[in-house]
This record gives C-alpha cells, sequence and structure tokens, in this order.
C-alpha cells in the first residue's frame, strides 16, 4: 500500500564526537574494542540483533536488546515502534500503547502513528477490530484536520465487511489534510472494494476506469484486476486489453486463470473455459476450485440400476457397499464391510435396509455401521438423502436434520464440489455434488432427484469419500 497505510521506521542517530576532549597520542585499538564503536554503529549493531531474535519469535531477547538500545538513544523511533509490535504480539497491550505514546511525545507532528500501526496490523486477528478503532480514534482526536485517522478507520471498517462504515470514513477523509495528493488518489481503490461490497458495481466500476490511467505498479495492476473482475461479473467482455496486461504480468497466478475462465465462459468458448479451470484446480491447494459454473460435461448422476458395487475410502481403510435391490424412493438393500489397507479380510460387516417410509421422510441420517447386523431403517436413513431432504434443499436451500440421533441441526448449502471417481472401466470421472454443513460437519451429496447418493461425509470420526463405482 502507499505511504499512507504503512509505518515508516527512521532511525535517529544522535551525534557523537570521539575528538571533543583532549587530544592523545594515537593508539591502535582493536575493531572489536567497546571504545572503537560509536554510538551510531553501536545502535545499528543492536538494531540488527533485535530484528533477528524478533524474526525467530525470541521476544524477551528482543526486548533486552532494545532495552540497550533505548538507553543508548531514548528517541530512537525504530526501536519503539518495534517494542511496540513485540509487546503487541505478547497481548501486553498497556505496554504497546506506553511504546506509541513515547514515539508521539518524542515526535508530536506524528499524531497518525497509532492509525498507521492499527492499519499495520489489519489481518492480524488477535489485534482486535476495537482496539485498532481506538488506536484510529487516537489519531483523530490528536490530528481532527488532517486525513489519517478517518482514512484508516476506513481501511479498518472495510476489513471488517463494514463496507458502507468504511465509505463514510473514506468520505470524511477526502476533506480533510493529506500529506501527499498521491496517497489520496490511491484511496480510491479501496473505495471502489467499498462500492462493490454494497452491491453497487458499476460505481465501483466508474471509480476504476478514472483511477487507473493515473496511476502505476502493482496498485495499477491490482486496479485492472478488479475492474476486469467487476466488469465479467456484469457480462461485459470489453476486458481484453486489461487481461492481455494481466496475463503478461501475472501469468502464474490462479486468481488471473479464474478470470480468464470467465471470460471464455462469456464467450461460449466452453471447451477453453473448462480446461482454465481445470488448470486452476490442478493448482496446488485447488482440489477445492468449483469446476460446474464452468464444465457442463461433469457427471452428476449416478445411475445405480446397472451399478451393483461402490467403493468409500477412509485413510487405509475401504468401506465396500453391494447393493441388493436399489429402487429410490422405494426400497435399497446391500450389504457393507469394512476393511483396511493390510488385509482385504473383512473388519466388521453388515447388512441395511431403507424403506420406503425412511426414503421418503427420514430426517436421521446414521454414519456410524452396527457390524454383524442386519438392520431395516423406517425412520433414518444412511448414503442418501430422503425425498423430504432432497426436497427441502431444493427449495430453501437448507434442512433441518440429526446425524446419528443427535440433536437436530441446520444443513445449509455450501456450494458444489467435484470429486474424483473411478469407473468400472478404472477410468478417473469427476464427479459433481453439493456441500451441506452446520458448521462443524460436512457432507456433500448428488444433485439428483433420483439418486441423492452422499458421495463424501466429515461427521465426527467418520470421514469417507467415494472412490469407485462399478
Amino acid at each position: 500500500m502507499r505511504a499512507l497505510f504503512l509505518i515508516l521506521l527512521l532511525s535517529v542517530v544522535l551525534p557523537y564526537n570521539l575528538n571533543a576532549q583532549t587530544k592523545k597520542p594515537a593508539v591502535k585499538k582493536s575493531p572489536t574494542s567497546a571504545a572503537a564503536v560509536s554510538p551510531a554503529v553501536k545502535v545499528k549493531q543492536l538494531m540488527e540483533t533485535a530484528y533477528a531474535q524478533y524474526k525467530a519469535s525470541n521476544d524477551q531477547a528482543c526486548l533486552s536488546t532494545l532495552k540497550q538500545v533505548l538507553a543508548i538513544d531514548p528517541t530512537h523511533q525504530e526501536a519503539l515502534m518495534l517494542k511496540a509490535n513485540v509487546h503487541m504480539y505478547a497481548a501486553d497491550y498497556s505496554q504497546m500503547w506506553d511504546a506509541l505514546n513515547t514515539i508521539f511525545r518524542y515526535y508530536p507532528s506524528q499524531a497518525d502513528v497509532y492509525a498507521k500501526f492499527a492499519v499495520t496490523h489489519l489481518n492480524y486477528p488477535d489485534l482486535s477490530d476495537s482496539i485498532k478503532r481506538v488506536l484510529c480514534r487516537k489519531t483523530i482526536v490528536l490530528a481532527p484536520k488532517k486525513s489519517d485517522g478517518y482514512a484508516n478507520l476506513g481501511m479498518v471498517a472495510l476489513a471488517g465487511g463494514y463496507y458502507q462504515d468504511a465509505l463514510s470514513c473514506f468520505d470524511v477523509s477526502m476533506e480533510k489534510q493529506w500529506s501527499d495528493t498521491m496517497s489520496r488518489l490511491y484511496l480510491n481503490l479501496f473505495y471502489a472494494r467499498c462500492l462493490y461490497g454494497i452491491g453497487d458495481t458499476m460505481a465501483a466500476i466508474q471509480r476504476l476506469d478514472d483511477l487507473i490511467p493515473k496511476i502505476n505498479g502493482n496498485d495499477k495492476y491490482t486496479a485492472l484486476f478488479l475492474n476486469t473482475k467487476y466488469k465479467l461479473e456484469t457480462g461485459n467482455t470489453d476486458v481484453v486489453s486489461a487481461l492481455d496486461t494481466l496475463n503478461a504480468v501475472a501469468n502464474d497466478m490462479p486468481d488471473v486463470w479464474v478470470i480468464n475462465a470467465q471470460y471464455l465462459k462469456l464467450l461460449n468458448k466452453t471447451d477453453s473455459a473448462c480446461a482454465m479451470a481445470k488448470k486452476i484446480r490442478l493448482f496446488e491447494g485447488g482440489e477445492q476450485f468449483d469446476l460446474s459454473p464452468y464444465c457442463n460435461q461433469i457427471q452428476k448422476q449416478l445411475p445405480l440400476n446397472p451399478i451393483k458395487h461402490l467403493i468409500y475410502g477412509n485413510g487405509d481403510k475401504t468401506l465396500e457397499l453391494n447393493f441388493k435391490t436399489f429402487n429410490y424412493p422405494n426400497a435399497i438393500q446391500f450389504n457393507w464391510r469394512l476393511t483396511n489397507a493390510v488385509s482385504s479380510i473383512a473388519q466388521t460387516s453388515g447388512e441395511i435396509g431403507l424403506s420406503k417410509m425412511a426414503l421418503d421422510s427420514a430426517i436421521v441420517l446414521m454414519t456410524q455401521l452396527n457390524p454383524e447386523a442386519n438392520i431395516v431403517f423406517d425412520r433414518n436413513t444412511v448414503f442418501c438423502m430422503s425425498q423430504y431432504q432432497y426436497q427441502q434443499l431444493k427449495i430453501h436451500g437448507a434442512v433441518l436434520m440429526a446425524i446419528d440421533g443427535a440433536s437436530m441441526s441446520v444443513f445449509r448449502q455450501i456450494g458444489h464440489l467435484q470429486i474424483e471417481v473411478f469407473d468400472q472401466n478404472d477410468k478417473e470421472i469427476l464427479l459433481d455434488c453439493i456441500g451441506l454443513s452446520d458448521g462443524l460437519n460436512t457432507l456433500y451429496y448428488l444433485d439428483d432427484a433420483s439418486n441423492p447418493l452422499i458421495v463424501k461425509y466429515d461427521i465426527g470420526n467418520q470421514h469417507y469419500v467415494l472412490t469407485k463405482f462399478e
């Protein structure tokens, strides 16, 4: 970010004249002699040590070193700022405030030290938003005619998702005194993000259109990215020049690949859009990327009439389901067995039947299977959503459900997920499913009224995912 939002760590060195006393015959001294090291050099060495200790999270040693620096130069702003940081990370906020107050006492023209400290640690959750707001308001009280307190208070609101509050702060800051005109100009980048956050996408686009020709560097690319993203979301494909620039400077960034996929989709170049989306998914950590908006050929159904065998994986365990009957929603019956990676001999096994009543109206989902038992469920379901659950999800996007007989909780849709599954020919396919979560437990099911099969779940200590069907 611009200078407006960064802490300036300035080193202040007091002059020291070794020749101020009566001259004595020159004596050759060792470079390591304490007398041969000036205070300025000593402070520099100590600060290098303090930073090394700070980076190694050796906070007590760092504070001890900073104490030596401040004994030599009590006004050393860089040391005081580092001291404030160490105390902040230790949640010793009284000492943090003391260090910041000391900086302001020695540098009364820098009332912005409080607000800038808040925004420098904007993404550090242990420094609460309430403290960050107090820091910004401290700057406002000390320098009400200047923009810093209001602008940085707006940044705190933006980070918390309070876009309208952020816009109000930014509006006030625009009318205040700015240390430089470029900082005021760059604030429009964050202003546009807030406009988008409150749903005024067209106003955000207009502000970015005005800003982009006036700025340079990384911030220009950020503005180009946001502007392109917002335009594509409105269906505007007049973004070729911006995309060319972004692809030239950031062709290794998945975020840029995403807007390329969005652009190709809008042009109805579905194969290219899907290929780009799959590239994103293959990126490290990208397995959660939702391909469904870009790839039409993803399989969303799993017809179980010709399929008799399902295999679920759980680390070193394998859960196999062998269907005797699959006539959803009238009746389902299957044998199951649980084996481990070492032996194919079943550790536990059993047989389960789901009656028409269960498949029609069950609200309890069972994940814990009882071994060596032949069980018929009339009011519970397992590995499959009941018609009632499926219909509620289609209508409301949420359903009241109990897991293994526990208390009821609301499961809400959390988007799509594609799961790699092998078919009977050992060919890998992507199977699209919809996720549900109550905040603690998650499961994914097929959006198929004829077979809302649960293909993955993470519930308690049960973690299974479908790996093969045949």
